[in-house]
């Protein structure tokens, strides 16, 4: 059986899908054979597509032409047509390095998930690696993973494309991204603690995400964002309800979060404001927190956001200075 299937989503990437394609392509100490490279043009408007079928002739290269169905629709049909036995999500404007496959192949015998961080890419001169409080060469369970990251405030676990999934997990639990939203990773990593029990840890940033890309998906924030937290709350609830503490945590601070965004509109405030002064949502928040971990400020924060999260709002911006 194939080892590992890369699923690469490409959107509007030409100035970048050369170099996430060519880090697939170049990887070391791996056969050709062992590995598939899946590259999905998501109805691209600029050259990506033509640039994508200088491939077609790489041995190991799929490529699929599709019209623009989001991120999430793009990976779960990923997802559906790859073969190989374990199955890594890279975007498009990202890249590996060139170690990636032969690293992870030591350590997937035992494992159905092994996780590493990111490299994030600011420029030549500037990239730093963002490492977890995780011992190598230890499995864990996924209570036990939760409790030594998020426990520990390291939301940046939650990225998709941050780990390398036993592939037949995934199906076995119909595991899917949440199509037609953003913020897709954070549903998607819940699901993830969920169906994954055997977890490992490589302290090297495999993955190489590029900061600061003008025309990213996170790089404007619109109420779509905020539509999409909210239906990605509601199926992390669903799965869960309120008896994880590390759940509720990381809910609650995708919460705060919107409400410190700057969006690109000064009324979308006005409406996440409202939505989260809702009784209902002030319920859930209250069950939120008598299963809290002990984490001080988030505490406060979370306190302040049930009273009223426009007294959350200036309480953190007197807090920062803004």
């Amino acid at each position: 059986m194939m080892k590992f299937s890369i699923v690469i989503a490409a959107y509007n990437v030409a100035s970048y899908i050369d170099e996430a394609i060519e880090s697939c392509v170049n990887q070391k100490g791996i056969a050709k054979d062992e590995y598939e490279i899946i590259i999905i043009d998501d109805g691209s408007k600029d050259n990506t597509g033509e640039i994508i079928d200088q491939y077609k002739d790489e041995v190991n290269v799929r490529i699929v032409h599709q019209q623009n169905s989001g991120l999430s629709k793009t990976r779960n049909f990923g997802l559906e047509i790859s073969k190989g036995e374990f199955l890594l999500y890279l975007d498009g404007d990202d890249w590996l390095l060139p170690n990636t496959l032969y690293s992870l192949e030591e350590k997937s015998t035992a494992v159905d998930l092994i996780v590493f961080p990111m490299t994030y890419w600011f420029s030549l001169n500037d990239e730093r690696v963002n490492s977890f409080c995780l011992k190598e060469n230890t499995i864990y369970t996924s209570e036990a993973f939760l409790r030594e990251t998020i426990g520990y405030q390291k939301l940046n676990i939650i990225p998709a494309p941050c780990k390398c999934y036993r592939k037949s997990v995934l199906l076995d639990n119909n595991q899917r991204f949440i199509e037609n939203i953003l913020h897709e990773d954070n549903p998607y990593f819940a699901d993830t603690m969920k169906n994954f029990q055997r977890i490992t840890y490589i302290d090297k940033g495999f993955y190489v995400y590029r900061q600061q890309r003008v025309g990213s998906i996170t790089s404007t924030h619109t109420i779509h964002n905020f539509k999409g937290v909210i239906e990605g709350n509601k199926h992390i609830l669903k799965a869960w309800g309120y008896k994880n503490k590390y759940i509720n945590y990381m809910i609650s601070s995708t919460n705060i979060f919107q409400i410190i965004l700057e969006y690109n509109k000064p009324s979308d405030v006005n409406v996440v404001i409202s939505h989260y002064r809702a009784f209902n949502e002030k319920w859930i928040a209250i069950r939120q927190l008598l299963n809290f971990p002990f984490i001080p400020k988030a505490i406060i924060r979370h306190i302040l956001f049930i009273l009223d999260p426009w007294i959350l709002l200036k309480f953190i911006k007197c807090y920062y200075g803004k």
